[in-house]
């Protein structure tokens, strides 16, 4: 055969390979939308017109100076359940309870728990469940490993449904797939990641309905480590008991303005400005959402500045010193 004839005859085979792959690819894409759209997780009731707000705390006394129009439209408050002495965690979760009820008060478990920290974690959660308190949030899977040890004492193989938990953001919810697998494991509510971007937000919120948060304004951890910068500057460890490093501010080679703080001897590393969309609430209600969250931790938020923060990001202010994150450039 002339080798004219063989190229040729190559060519063509290879056209229609390339045709037949594409034509192959575009069908199991079809199928794989197909599948996504059904494991969708159904909206919990219809959305209504206006956003709902919940609040995330490390600390209740930040709320102290609330009044009663700013928690108009509030429907929870979750609170860290691993930062205070239980000792003054609890009354000061009774306070909150008196103000706007104990059905609107969730306890948010740690993203993070190390070994040795997991039997004082599991005492905790003993403690505060005899006092009544059932609603949690998780931040990591550990989350229902924990509170299945923890009921009746023992290893018990509760039921999802039982565990009133929702999903944090630390537990990715960039797709319905994720979002789906969640509400099956029995989560109630997914918050969705602060990484993302409206472009992405547009397809996702449509198909989670009111089971989605998104995050308004958050100081995000960008690292998490157990290295103190301030034992490697100093060269020793005064221990925590004589330890006054709560803080360290630094600026990267890149420009990035970062903030090193110290938590129970758990270095985590913030941008100096904080995540804020307030300034897009009707790009968000919009694109569906009907959930809109607002974190208070990390940072060391004093009352009133808690309160003219929450007041600013409700009237769809722009923040002075925060930034948008990825809002408005879609995914990473």
């Amino acid at each position: 055969m002339p080798v004219s004839l063989l190229n040729d005859a190559r060519r063509r085979l290879c056209a229609d390979l390339e045709a037949a792959a594409r034509q192959q690819s575009a069908e199991r894409i079809a199928r794989i939308q197909a599948e996504v759209q059904a494991d969708a997780p159904p909206a919990a009731r219809p959305a209504g017109p206006a956003a709902r707000w919940l609040l995330r705390v490390d600390r209740p006394a930040c709320l102290e100076t609330f009044e009663p129009a700013d928690w108009q439209d509030v429907e929870e408050v979750a609170v860290a359940a691993d930062l205070e002495p239980l000792s003054e965690l609890q009354p000061q979760l009774e306070r909150l309870a008196g103000r706007i009820g104990r059905d609107r008060l969730r306890l948010a478990l740690p993203v993070i728990t190390r070994g040795w920290e997991e039997q004082d974690l599991l005492r905790r959660l003993g403690a505060l469940r005899a006092a009544g308190w059932q609603q949690f949030e998780a931040a990591n899977v550990s989350a229902w490993s924990f509170l299945r040890l923890n009921a009746d004492g023992g290893d018990h193989a509760a039921r999802p449904s039982d565990l009133a938990l929702t999903a944090d953001w630390p537990l990715y919810t960039l797709n319905a797939s994720a979002a789906a697998q969640w509400v099956e494991m029995g989560a109630r509510r997914v918050t969705l990641s602060p990484e993302d971007g409206l472009d992405n937000l547009r397809e996702l919120l449509p198909l989670c309905g009111e089971r989605a948060a998104v995050i308004v304004y958050q100081d995000t951890p960008l690292f998490i480590s157990e290295a103190c910068p301030a034992a490697s500057l100093a060269g020793r460890c005064p221990g925590p008991n004589h330890c006054a490093y709560t803080r360290l501010d630094l600026d990267s080679g890149a420009g990035e303005r970062l903030a090193v703080l110290n938590r129970r001897c758990r270095t985590i590393t913030i941008n100096r400005q904080p995540f804020c969309v307030s300034h897009r609430l009707a790009a968000l209600q919009q694109a569906g959402a009907r959930r809109l969250r607002v974190d208070f931790v990390l940072r060391a938020y004093a009352p009133d500045e808690t309160r003219r923060i929450w007041r600013e990001i409700r009237a769809g202010c722009v923040l002075p010193g925060t930034h948008p994150g990825n809002f408005d450039r879609g995914l990473l």
